[in-house]
């Protein structure tokens, strides 16, 4: 199982996350920090889980 976790209060806004998973985040143009897509928040921890491997492909 994958699971991928953002803390979206501490992104700096480099674009890493969207370069090594585009179809998994995209960055804001309302502030420029990442959005981790379909995820479900937590007290700020934005989490998707997938028992797919491929997610990243």
């Amino acid at each position: 199982m994958v699971i991928i976790t953002l803390q979206r209060a501490k992104c700096i806004g480099c674009n890493y996350c969207v370069e090594l998973a585009p179809q998994q985040f995209q960055m804001s143009k309302k502030d420029g920090k990442s959005v981790l897509l379909h995820a479900t928040d937590k007290k700020g921890f934005h989490t998707i889980k997938s028992p797919d491997h491929s997610i990243f492909e």
